[in-house]
């Protein structure tokens, strides 16, 4: 008996059957079948079976082959569907506006940008530097306290408050009829005035 090479990939590959049961049907040995599925160039393998499964984001049924969906907890119909699952409705805290962020980036406090973000902790922030007594969404806590932008940036590069750096402005003295500007040098040393 001639064994059509059709029939026998249709049994060993869409319908899933074992050799032994392909041969029995066509009345030969598990080699035989063997040795014709080689001749054909036909392997069984994981991108040859097929899955039924959902979309992880729509629901909707969807068909993968077995290597792809053993890769994957989950599978998606259509490029929106893996777009929208990775994405969670959120509501800005500042705003109130509807924003769709990846699931990652979900904190206790979410916001549309960093505008909303700077004003809302412009308004919810209630230290002062333990310096100056600056208030805002600058304050920065080092060490478990306050301190301003300026103070801060002393304290995480020196361990403690100058009394002047580089950064500092020149002073300048209001007289009646002119200003004086007092520059310093690096260290803070008067270099002279004008």
């Amino acid at each position: 008996m001639e064994i059509n090479v059709k029939i026998l990939k249709e049994m060993y590959i869409d319908k899933n059957m074992k050799m032994e049961e392909v041969g029995d049907y066509f009345g030969v040995s598990k080699i035989k079948i063997k040795n014709i599925l080689k001749k054909a160039n036909i392997r069984k393998n994981k991108k040859n079976i097929l899955v039924n499964t959902k979309c992880s984001s729509c629901g909707e049924p969807i068909i993968r082959n077995k290597r792809d969906y053993d890769k994957s907890t989950n599978h998606f119909c259509s490029d929106k569907c893996k777009y929208n699952f990775k994405k969670v409705k959120v509501i800005c805290d500042y705003c109130g506006k509807e924003n769709h962020i990846s699931k990652s980036k979900v904190t206790v406090n979410n916001f549309c940008n960093e505008d909303c973000y700077k004003k809302w902790k412009k308004e919810n922030s209630f230290n002062k530097c333990c310096i100056c007594g600056e208030e805002g969404y600058t304050v920065e806590k080092f060490k478990g306290k306050y301190y301003c932008k300026k103070h801060y940036n002393h304290m995480y590069r020196h361990g403690k408050i100058l009394e002047y750096t580089i950064h500092d402005k020149n002073e300048i003295i209001k007289h009646d009829d002119f200003l004086e500007i007092i520059t310093k040098d690096v260290k803070g040393v008067i270099t002279g005035s004008t």
